[in-house]
């Protein structure tokens, strides 16, 4: 049977209707849709011949890129001037428009995932590995060029904001799909920080030494972004108001520790003979840093430790003077022959 008699075309919403052509037997046969920004999507069908000389075609992108993050992300292709076709930057800007929210407030809301791929492609389809795509946030600067071709690996994206201080990081995990869709890539950006809040308690949290917190509700997950990135990249926490600003600790690499948030007023000192006493002004909370398809996922769970992470001796018959390294000002005295439990002041994340 003579399948060149059969032609196809495709019409998806949003688009003109494409190319009309007789079916080829080719895996990777092009059909072009234009937008209605005249801005063009390459779609391919792909034919075979079965076991029983039948044909077998399917439809399909070679890419989904899917914006898992509460951005509004724009794509184009490395060294073209339009966005790439089926983004419509007035959509963006009446949304923006509608819900009268800053970036700010858009930062803050509550991760969830509900995501709609868009389907995309470049122009020229040869040399693929040549290809490369550009990200941007918003109003921000275009992203440096990545490649979306190598499969099962994940990344970062840095975006830096055109006319302020902020610092956009997202992460980026290539994926091939299954099944039916095997044929497609899934290209997925998401936050490259989540801050989860698994604790019974309100938490804020804040980059180092800006001034802004922000709340972070009992059993619930924020993206987080750097909003100067003049300041040390390490965030802070605290409780409430009754207490002080933890100290600082790093969010881009795997770890897990315990951390202090010191109170305001704590209580009159008396003997650290047990891990109660240790640290009967502090609130603790262990913190795990996590990664996952290229986001950490910087976990804060309720500490309830019944035993000292660290036990100080002082065998000698003489007072010592103890610290943490880098807090010498913050010292402390062991008398002979005494004994202390001990918990970092600062974490450590490379311990």
């Amino acid at each position: 049977e003579n399948f060149s008699d059969i032609e196809f075309s495709f019409e998806v919403e949003n688009f003109q209707k494409s190319n009309r052509s007789s079916v080829l037997l080719d895996p990777n046969q092009e059909f072009s849709m234009l937008d209605d920004k005249n801005r063009c999507l390459n779609i391919y069908l792909g034919s075979v011949l079965t076991d029983n000389d039948n044909c077998m075609c399917s439809v399909y992108a070679r890419y989904w890129l899917l914006n898992k993050t509460t951005l509004p992300l724009l794509f184009k292709a490395k060294g073209s001037r339009d966005i790439a076709a089926g983004q419509s930057l007035e959509e963006m800007e009446q949304k923006r428009l509608e819900s009268e929210e800053s970036l700010d407030k858009q930062l803050q809301k509550d991760y969830k995932e509900e995501f709609n791929p868009l389907m995309y492609s470049y122009n020229s389809s040869k040399l693929l590995f040549r290809n490369k795509t550009q990200v941007q946030i918003a109003d921000s600067v275009w992203s440096n060029p990545i490649s979306l071709e190598s499969v099962g690996t994940d990344g970062s994206l840095i975006i830096q904001e055109a006319n302020g201080t902020k610092q956009f990081e997202l992460g980026v995990s290539i994926k091939l799909l299954t099944g039916r869709f095997y044929r497609t890539k899934m290209i997925s950006f998401a936050p490259r920080y989540i801050l989860v809040n698994n604790s019974k308690h309100e938490l804020y949290y804040r980059q180092t030494e800006t001034r802004t917190g922000h709340l972070l509700p009992a059993d619930s997950h924020f993206p987080f972004h750097w909003c100067d990135v003049s300041k040390p990249l390490e965030i802070c926490i605290t409780r409430n108001k009754d207490y002080l600003w933890s100290s600082s600790f790093s969010i881009n690499q795997i770890s897990e520790f315990i951390l202090k948030v010191p109170h305001k007023t704590p209580k009159k000192k008396i003997r650290r003979n047990s891990a109660t006493e240790l640290w009967h002004d502090a609130f603790l909370v262990n913190v795990e840093v996590q990664l996952t398809e290229g986001s950490f996922l910087i976990v804060f769970k309720d500490e309830h430790l019944q035993e000292p992470p660290y036990r100080i001796e002082n065998s000698t018959g003489q007072e010592i003077l103890y610290f943490q390294k880098c807090l010498n000002d913050a010292h402390e005295i062991l008398s002979p022959y005494a004994q202390v439990p001990y918990l970092f002041d600062v974490p450590d994340v490379s311990r």
